[in-house]
């Protein structure tokens, strides 16, 4: 009924602003924005493993756990002589009439869960539709600017090394931050109408270029954009922000836990910034190009 909604939205609701309180104090102590991202990664896998704690009665079953184990009495039942004389009935019943119909029990009310897997669906769905999206025009596009990546004199490369960048130059300054961050095999690709690099690809890392990024940005500016993009792919963050949106759907009603992915792509942001200090006058290099 609503008041069981009730109970359970209750818990619901205080249980993630515990987790996120806490973690806010904790990424406050932190002054470094790896661990700031470690913190609000591990805010938003607790606030999941609550809630399905929750959805499964693990709290109840815990409970149950420190309840005493119950102990056995014996019962002594006595049977006393009748001490009714005889045409008196031993046993009096009350002439009230018929038994009253004990009443209909009421309908539970499921229209709390229906709206709330409702939203839980919309935003799923729209989370893997937008990374369809990025993944059908990586596809296409791969297509597309494969044959023309190669000269007429050069071996046919497999799938998983063509690298369609604009120069030579700009696939070894990617090889060598690669091997900084300690990071595998890239895909880069370059894509008309975009205004700046975007990295993406949970299974198939993948850095997007415009197509005039080697025009309008200088060696230094295009040396530090990489280093911050690849340094989203370095740390997973692919990954991690499609768990947080998946979080986000669980919970989408609950304000607190937006504000935390909020906060984690904030921090994600910024540890991918520390990346630029691979360049020299690599933080004011991308601070101009951001500008």
């Amino acid at each position: 009924d609503l008041a069981w909604w009730g109970r359970l939205l209750g818990l619901l609701a205080t249980e993630p602003v515990l987790l996120v309180a806490l973690a806010a104090l904790a990424a406050r102590v932190a002054r470094r924005p790896q661990l700031q991202r470690v913190i609000w990664q591990s805010c938003l896998i607790a606030v999941a493993l609550v809630w399905l704690g929750e959805f499964g009665g693990l709290r109840g079953q815990f409970g149950r756990l420190r309840e005493p184990a119950p102990t056995q009495r014996k019962l002594v039942v006595t049977l006393a002589e009748p001490t009714a004389t005889a045409g008196e009935p031993v046993f009096d019943f009350p002439a009230e009439g018929p038994p009253a119909v004990p009443p209909k029990p009421a309908l539970p009310v499921w229209w709390p869960g229906a709206l709330w897997l409702l939203g839980l669906t919309t935003l799923l769905l729209k989370a893997i539709f937008a990374r369809s999206l990025l993944a059908f025009r990586a596809r296409s596009s791969r297509r597309k600017e494969a044959p023309s990546s190669q000269t007429p004199d050069a071996k046919p490369r497999t799938r998983s090394d063509q690298s369609l960048v604009t120069s030579a130059a700009t696939q070894v300054v990617i090889a060598r931050l690669r091997e900084q961050l300690r990071l595998g095999r890239v895909r880069v690709q370059v894509w008309p109408q975009l205004r700046g690099p975007v990295a993406f690809g949970v299974w198939r890392p993948t850095v997007a270029l415009p197509a005039d990024f080697e025009i309008r940005f200088t060696p230094k500016q295009r040396e530090a954009m990489l280093a911050h993009e690849l340094a989203h792919l370095a740390g997973r963050d692919p990954l991690w922000l499609a768990l947080a949106d998946a979080v986000c759907a669980l919970a989408w009603w609950h304000p607190a836990v937006w504000w935390a992915r909020r906060q984690f792509r904030a921090a994600c942001e910024s540890a991918a910034d520390e990346a630029s200090t691979l360049v020299p006058g690599g933080r004011v290099a991308l601070a101009e190009a951001l500008v």
